[in-house]
């Protein structure tokens, strides 16, 4: 076996029983995968090979507390393969550690120690996850195989120490404490203390373990100058004062402020900020408390109303967004030039204002600043043209009115508020557009493209028909990719609008690119073949709804010729009946009538005459033909046409044999009837009733047979070879070409 299959043989086994076997904990199927690997080598690969997420198989068997499995796979491995790291960025150790598997760590501390200083890429250790999660017999056997790693420091200066006493972890922190006081003052990035950490906390135990350790940390300063009770002090005033804030209350923020004896206090805490960057200005703004946001406004700057949040609004923007109208107007009252301050992608409360379609604050904030409205987005949009997309029509005349001068601005794609109204759905707002400036009617985007193509292109019919309207309009216009209006009407969807729009713009005199202007070979050629990738498109939808129109008008005549052979066997059936009937009544009305008395009692007078004999015959021979078609026409029940038209076809012959015997019973009375001397009558009967009978059953078999092909003159086709020389084809009822009507064959036979 080469190295490429035994490669993949390793990776099917791997994927479909290998990990498997982890996951369930199956230690025998385990030694059956292992007992199969015959070198070193495949076994090493085996243990080094990883999921989707990056985890090997110790990997999963120390998250999952698998110790038998655990201790089993250890034997094949080495520390190289424990230290393989998951897409969580942790080994089998730290994962044992993180989840306190206790076990688990003490076969790999046995075995590796030099584990525990194994970090991940912030430099977390084994030891920093465990005192994190409170696990205090794993932070022990850590401790206990290397104390020393109870100094490693996160990526931001923080020990184990520092997180366990912000979270409060009291037992977690005395272990520490007890194993090494002098982590104690250890400061991190922030050149912050265990102690800052823990005042930010609720625990007052903690605090006062940090404290017992080493008291002189108690007025450590962090890089902003700050000790443990600036920090305490703040945290407990920002909770009190947002909450305040928060709950609408202005009587608790009167005695807050009361509090502050100076201007650099009061500044601070308004400029204090929360998880959310939010300022108390900014929430009181944000939930529209108009006498808090009063209140706060006296203590306030510029500066602080200009904080922004992690969302990148400050108070004045998120009080415009949310059409907070008091709000806005007691800024612009103290400073317009808020109406200019911008956030990242230069979006201007004017602007969320617009989207918003808050018509009194865009009024406010216009009537403050007018010249605001013509502040653009790095996408290089103005107000104008979001509403004009999104059909605000109210928004829209009110820009246009405080300042036509902006319908032709144009964004960085070249766009202007016109080719953004048609992508929308509002022909108000497109007619308003060009009443205030007709010409951008035909102005190009950096595509080349005008409004009619942009408008065509998303389909709205209603808007080209309103564009086509204007006289001005070039419909002809030839973009960049060499397509006109009509071009990229082809290229349409097959439905209403398409048909809308295709109409609408050859009524305008539209015309396709290739008509307009001369065109390059290849741009010919790739248009001639996107012409015809549509015409074949068209072409199979259209042949697809005829195969569906002609299956059912099949269908139907199908279900029309079912119904038409039913009512043949329905008439044949009736038509036995009576002739049954007729028959059965003859006997029993014989002319003369029986012999009343005597032994001959019942016997019919004309019994001994040889017409009566032949009579009898006739008649009983028409009574039983009848009586089977009638019990062939209840019994057989034939669901296919092509059955039916057999059972037709075998009673049709029994119905005429029947008739046959009806007309021999009937000329044989005959004769004694009209008696001896009026024979000549009789035999007139006769000459007369059988010729007919027997030519139409003549006619009637020339009639089937000729068409089935018996008789040759009708059917013979006369076939041309290329050598000159004739031969006849035969063609019969059976092989009728398809254009040959179904209803022209006689089922009768």
């Amino acid at each position: 076996m080469d190295s490429s299959s035994s490669f993949k043989s390793l990776r099917f086994i791997s994927h479909q029983s290998f990990f498997a076997s982890v996951r369930s904990n199956d230690i025998e199927q385990l030694k059956l995968i292992f007992n199969k690997e015959d070198d070193d080598e495949s076994i090493k690969a085996l243990m080094s090979m990883q999921n989707e997420g990056g985890e090997t198989a110790l990997y999963i068997a120390a998250e999952a507390n698998f110790e038998e499995v655990f201790g089993f796979l250890l034997k094949f491995c080495d520390v190289e393969v424990v230290k393989i790291r998951s897409k969580a960025d942790f080994n089998a150790f730290h994962i044992a550690a993180e989840r306190g598997h206790l076990g688990i760590v003490n076969q790999l501390l046995a075995l590796w120690p030099e584990l525990c200083k194994v970090c991940d890429k912030k430099n977390t250790s084994p030891l920093y996850s465990a005192a994190v999660k409170d696990h205090l017999d794993v932070a022990n056997a850590i401790l206990d195989a290397d104390a020393s790693c109870i100094r490693i420091v996160r990526k931001n200066g923080k020990t184990a120490l520092h997180t366990v006493a912000r979270y409060g972890k009291t037992s977690m922190l005395k272990l520490l404490i007890e194993r090494d006081p002098g982590i104690v003052p250890i400061k991190d990035k922030k050149g912050q203390t265990a102690l800052h950490m823990a005042v930010k906390g609720q625990s007052t135990e903690v605090v006062e373990d940090l404290l017992e350790a080493d008291h002189s940390i108690l007025n450590e300063r962090d890089k902003k100058g700050s000790t443990a009770i600036h920090m305490a002090t703040r945290k407990s005033r920002s909770q009190s004062f947002f909450a305040s804030v928060r709950s609408n209350d202005i009587e608790q923020l009167k005695l807050i402020f009361n509090k502050e004896d100076d201007d650099e206090s009061i500044k601070a805490l308004m400029s204090m900020q929360n998880e959310g960057g939010e300022t108390a200005l900014y929430i009181a703004a944000e939930a529209n408390f108009e006498e808090v946001f009063g209140f706060l406004l006296k203590f306030c700057d510029v500066e602080v109303v200009k904080i922004r949040s992690k969302a990148d609004f400050n108070a004045f923007h998120i009080a415009a967004e949310r059409g907070h109208l008091g709000i806005v107007n007691q800024l612009l009252a103290l400073w317009p030039e808020l109406c200019k301050v911008c956030d990242k992608k230069n979006t201007s409360p004017l602007y969320s204002a617009a989207v918003k379609d808050h018509l009194d604050v865009a009024n406010a904030i216009l009537d403050a600043d007018a010249s605001c409205i013509r502040i653009v987005r790095k996408n290089g949009k103005t107000a104008l043209h979001t509403v004009a997309r999104y059909g605000k029509t109210s928004m829209l005349k009110l820009l246009i009115e405080r300042d036509p001068g902006i319908v032709p601005i144009k964004d960085k794609k070249g766009q202007t508020a016109l080719h953004m109204a048609v992508k929308g759905q509002s022909t108000e707002v497109v007619e308003d557009l060009l009443e205030a400036d007709h010409s951008i009617l035909n102005e190009r985007d950096k595509k080349g493209s005008t409004a009619i193509h942009m408008a065509t292109r998303k389909s709205r019919s209603q808007i080209v028909s309103l564009l086509l309207s204007y006289n001005s309009i070039s419909v002809n216009v030839i973009n960049f990719q060499q397509e006109t209006a009509m071009d990229i009407a082809d290229k349409l969807n097959y439905g209403p609008s398409k048909f809308e729009i295709m109409e609408a713009l050859t009524e305008a005199g539209a015309k396709h690119a290739r008509y307009v202007g001369r065109l390059d070979e290849q741009m010919e050629l790739k248009r001639t073949v996107s012409d015809i990738r549509h015409e074949v498109h068209s072409q199979l939808l259209q042949n697809e709804q005829t195969q569906k129109r002609v299956s059912g008008i099949a269908k139907e005549l199908k279900k029309i010729h079912r119904e038409a052979v039913q009512n043949t066997i329905n008439s044949l059936t009736v038509v036995a009946v009576l002739f049954a009937s007729i028959a059965f009544l003859a006997i029993f009305n014989l002319p003369g009538l029986y012999i009343m008395s005597g032994k001959e009692a019942g016997e019919a007078r004309i019994a001994h005459t040889p017409a009566f004999r032949a009579f009898c015959l006739f008649n009983a021979t028409s009574l039983f033909i009848s009586l089977a078609v009638v019990v062939v026409q209840i019994t057989l029940v034939a669901w296919d046409t092509r059955a039916q038209r057999q059972i037709v076809s075998v009673v049709n012959k029994l119905m005429w044999a029947a008739g046959i015997s009806t007309c021999g019973a009937f000329c044989s009375i005959a004769f004694v009837v009209v008696g001896k001397r009026s024979a000549w009558m009789a035999i007139t009967i006769t000459v007369v009733g059988v010729p007919i009978l027997l030519g139409t059953l003549v006619s009637l078999c020339y009639f089937v047979f000729r068409q089935r092909g018996y008789f040759g003159n009708d059917s013979q086709r006369r076939i041309r070879r290329a050598s000159g020389s004739k031969s006849f084809s035969w063609s019969y009822s059976a092989n009728i070409s398809d254009d040959e009507s179904d209803h022209e064959k006689i089922y009768a036979l």
